[in-house]
């Protein structure tokens, strides 16, 4: 249980012996200790000049402790040593601390220490795939503009702390925080994140806030005006009339200095080329579709009307399937059924039924688009009129061919004055399913791979079980990716039930 008192005095002579008295501790307990100060520290409300000196003689044993942990963790996730709940206890530690020295104080030094605490908290959190706080951006919104309002954005802060030397400011840590979000670090290994957030250390300073001279390079933005907890930078989105476009983020210097001959990291270039598609907001591949004739396709867009078209079509299957289990065999007329062959091992299709009068019913909240082709076949794009639709929200192409192909927005544009838009889809590849008992899933198989796609963001845990069926059993394993509208969550298959006769 958490401690209700500080077992030390706020005096710092008092807090070294404390300190001192930890030393005898394994990593674990200090940490825990670390935590319940922290904690209380947070709620203090008087003393405040005294809590800010004690946070701050805190911090280097904090991040030591969090370091030392994290460490013995990826060197081996299996051991008993730190279980992931000890890595989880140090996200709490990092965001108390945190959430500490911004409920304490005003000055610019705390918010600065504030900013860096949350920032080194996303990022252990990202590093453990755990699902990030969701209101951590609401309080840097919160501090930021604490900092605005004193003009103490860009002032030079004083410490001595290793950790935070590459950043000077509270922009400047504020600037580190968005860069790395933008690198969406939730896709990639624990040691590509780490190497991710050394990137965001170094390249933060190019990164430019409410670019007014060159505003066709504001890619991304911020809402630091909205006190919703799921303002997190997001791609401008320009079929979207009344964005609040506060903070615009312009990536054109980072992408310069990632692709120089003097850039250096330990990324491969494959990670590198993902990284530079979405810096730039995906120009690169949405400008430029390959000319062909197009296909006619019907795209869905929206959880809800995705897994009511999943539901449907999934009952239409039974229905044909038990018709032709138990009626001779012979031509169904208009509408017929391809089912799985559960002896075959490629799983890239999803199960195909005919385009019969029932079907097209299936279709009437989809909007006929064509469908271009692009260099890279990871994506797609669907063309249309004029289309409100939000970056970041999962989509379905239902094609001609009776197949499937389910993804996630990543990009809009308006290419004339009639208002066409090229909606630029990242296809996610497997047999994409859902049922009548969990409508809030979607399930998607691909050879051995499970995952798992929740309706909105949640805070599930890793190792979190979920039964589909009464014979199968699911295993969250890890966050891969996530927005407003949805969550990832790679699974494996924990096991199949076999009923006893």
């Amino acid at each position: 249980m958490t401690k209700s008192k500080l077992a030390f005095k706020l005096l710092p002579a008092e807090i070294a012996i404390w300190l001192n008295s930890l030393e005898r501790l394994n990593s674990v307990k200090i940490a825990i200790e670390l935590n319940n100060a922290a904690k209380i520290l947070r709620s203090y409300k008087a003393d405040t000049n005294d809590v800010l000196k004690a946070l701050i003689q805190l911090t280097p044993t904090i991040l030591s402790t969090c370091n030392t942990i994290e460490s013995s963790f990826l060197i081996d996730p299996q051991s008993k040593k730190y279980p992931i709940k000890v890595v989880k206890l140090c996200i709490q530690l990092l965001r108390n601390t945190g959430l500490a020295f911004s409920n304490t104080g005003e000055q610019s030094h705390d918010l600065y220490m504030a900013l860096q605490f949350i920032g080194h908290a996303q990022r252990l959190a990202s590093i453990i795939h755990e699902t990030p706080s969701s209101s951590l951006w609401k309080e840097t919104a919160r501090v930021y503009n604490l900092a605005l309002s004193s003009k103490t954005t860009q002032q030079a802060i004083d410490h001595k702390i290793l950790d935070f030397k590459d950043q000077l400011s509270i922009e400047a840590v504020l600037k580190r925080n968005i860069l790395f979000h933008l690198f969406t670090p939730y896709k990639y290994s624990s040691s590509q994140i780490k190497e991710l957030f050394l990137i965001a250390n170094t390249l933060a300073d190019k990164l430019l806030l409410n670019n007014v001279n060159t505003p066709s390079s504001n890619v991304f933005y911020w809402d630091s005006d909205n006190n919703s907890s799921n303002n997190t930078p997001s791609t401008i989105n320009h079929t979207i009339k009344h964005q609040q476009l506060n903070t615009t983020i312009d990536t054109k210097d980072v992408l310069t200095s990632i692709q120089s001959t003097h850039f250096i990291c330990n990324l491969d270039n494959d990670i590198l080329s993902i990284l530079l598609i979405h810096l730039s907001g995906y120009k690169s591949i949405i400008n430029k579709p390959i000319p062909s004739p197009p296909i006619i396709s019907h795209l869905l867009t929206g959880f809800n009307n995705i897994t009511e078209h999943l539901t449907k079509v999934s009952t239409l299957q039974k229905i044909e399937q038990l018709s032709t289990e138990t009626a001779p065999k012979k031509t169904t007329g208009d509408m017929s059924i391809q089912t799985m062959d559960t002896q075959h091992d490629n799983l890239n299709f999803s199960p195909k039924i005919a385009y019969s009068s029932s079907y097209k019913e299936f279709l009437s909240k989809a909007k006929p688009v064509k469908t271009l082709q692009v260099s890279n076949e990871k994506y797609i794009i669907a063309e249309t009129s004029y289309l409100e639709c939000n970056i970041g929200e999962v989509a379905m192409l239902c094609h001609p061919n009776l197949t499937n192909t389910f993804g996630i927005i990543r990009q809009v544009k308006i290419t004339n004055s009639s208002k066409t838009v090229h909606i630029l889809i990242e296809k996610i590849a497997g047999i994409v399913s859902t049922q009548t008992t969990s409508p809030e899933l979607i399930y998607i198989q691909n050879l051995n791979s499970h995952q798992l796609l929740f309706q909105s963001p949640c805070k599930l845990a890793n190792g979190s079980k979920l039964k589909r069926a009464p014979d199968e059993l699911f295993t969250l394993t890890e966050l891969t990716d996530y927005s407003t509208y949805f969550s990832l969550y790679q699974a494996t298959l924990a096991s199949t039930i076999v009923e006893k006769n």
